[in-house]
């Protein structure tokens, strides 16, 4: 048997909660990662080509950046992004999972980044 189709209440909601559970798990990740680099006070965020750190933020700033702005973000998208008449095709939701696919890799490349530029006792 198939599974019942979903309503379009659920529908509508489920790009809301893909928003929030991204938002959830990036707050996770950097949770995770001010765990992992608790002894270090500030921690690399731009480097040059060579792969010299060019400037470091306090960690708290540092792993706050990425969740702050996936929320910012994914809330824009929510708010923009549903037509008036409903969104039919669940586009919004694609570019939700889309985009918070996005910022996760991102985030996790730059926290590994962060570790390899710490030392082996990081990785």
């Amino acid at each position: 048997p198939l599974a019942p189709p979903i309503s379009t209440d659920n529908l509508k909601r489920m790009p809301t909660a893909a928003a929030i559970l991204f938002v959830a798990l990036m707050a996770a990740i950097s949770f995770w990662a001010n765990h992992r680099f608790y002894h270090h006070p500030r921690l690399p965020m731009q480097w040059s080509w060579r792969g010299t750190v060019n400037s470091t933020a306090p960690r708290a700033l540092a792993l706050s950046i990425m969740p702050a702005l996936t929320a910012a973000t994914l809330a824009a998208t929510l708010f923009l992004g549903v037509p008036e008449q409903g969104d039919q095709n669940g586009e919004t939701l694609r570019i939700i999972l889309a985009n918070g696919t996005i910022f996760v890799a991102v985030h996790l490349l730059h926290l590994g980044l962060i570790a390899k530029q710490l030392g082996p006792k990081n990785r």
